[in-house]
Order: C-alpha cells, then structure tokens, then sequence
C-alpha cells in the first residue's frame, strides 16, 4: 500500500489542477472575474507547477491585462518545460515584437518555422517583421520550406 500512496498523490495533484483550471477557465470569461481566474490559474501551479496548459493561460491573462513581463515570466517557464510548445514560441514573439525585441521575436518565429514549416500564422507575422527590419531577401527560404512540407501538392 506504501508504494501505491505517491502515485496516487501525483493523481491527486492532478485533478485538483484541473479542477483549479476549469475553475479559472469560468472565470477568465468575464474581465470583472479576471483576477479570480489569474488566483485560480496560481492555485493550479501550486499543485502542478509545469502545468502548460495553467502556465499559458495565465500569460495569455497577463497579456490581455497590459502586463507583457508576467506574460514573459510565465512563458519562459512552459518553454523550459516544453520547448517545442508553439503556442507559447508565438506569445514569446509576440511579446518580443511589441517590446521592439524585433530580433528575439523573429528568432523566436524562425525556430518555429524549423519545425513546422506550415505554421502560416508564424510565416505571415515573419514576413512582416523582416519587412520592417529591411531584410525581405531572407522571406523566399520560409516561403520555400513551408512550399516543400505543404500535405498538398499543388492544384494548378
């Protein structure tokens, strides 16, 4: 019974993170209940502190509260834990790029590019960040890795 005690706290902590979620996820629906969902989104972390789906929920709060540095907290966090997480590389740039970090934020799209070459959310926003930056002759490489890995040849 001794050795079967862990793995069932470990369940524990589990759910009482996910109810915690849940719990802020009805909350983060009302910008008057905001700061409960940011207190329960917290509680959450507390039981499951590398909890990703806690960790970018409450920097996307953080984001839609102005506070771009405890957005960037929380993110750096999921991407220790998870470096291939892509929603958290595309808050990350798009952190960058609204601090005018506009070569964090373009490493950060690149990265994602390499690995999903198909991201063309990340793809549109790299453009336009190498247009600003006057370095359009690098935008035919992403254009050709993303034409490479497209599930659909083409259909002229």
């Amino acid at each position: 019974v001794a050795q079967e005690q862990p793995e069932m706290l470990k369940h524990q902590q589990q759910l009482a993170a996910d109810i915690c979620i849940q719990t802020a996820e009805h909350h983060a629906k009302s910008h008057a209940t905001a700061p409960l969902a940011t207190q329960a989104y917290l509680e959450a972390l507390s039981y499951d502190e590398t909890s990703p789906k806690a960790l970018l929920a409450l920097a996307d709060l953080h984001m839609v509260q102005g506070d771009q540095d405890q957005a960037k907290y929380h993110l750096q966090i999921l991407l220790k834990h998870d470096p291939l997480n892509n929603d958290a590389t595309v808050l990350m740039a798009d952190i960058s790029f609204r601090q005018r970090e506009y070569d964090t934020a373009t490493l950060h799209f690149q990265q994602l590019l390499e690995r999903e070459p198909e991201h063309y959310d990340a793809l549109s926003r790299l453009v336009d960040l190498l247009k600003r930056s006057g370095e359009l002759e690098k935008v035919p490489e992403f254009l050709d890795q993303a034409k490479a890995a497209c599930s659909r040849p083409d259909t002229e």
